[in-house]
């Protein structure tokens, strides 16, 4: 039989956020989207990339 041991392990991350988009040589306008959001639970991240035209 196995026993399982847990160890809690508590650390810290620093990290710095940063963004850089291009509009590209077809679009007037950028559609990539980012955003950080602080959370109660930490830090949440989301990148969007715009592909403008996708759908004609």
């Amino acid at each position: 039989m196995w026993k399982l041991q847990a160890d809690i392990i508590s650390w810290k991350l620093q990290a710095d956020i940063i963004s850089l988009s291009d509009k590209g040589l077809v679009r007037e306008n950028n559609e990539d989207f980012y955003d950080v959001a602080q959370l109660q639970e930490g830090i949440l991240c989301t990148v969007c990339d715009g592909i403008g035209g996708h759908c004609r």
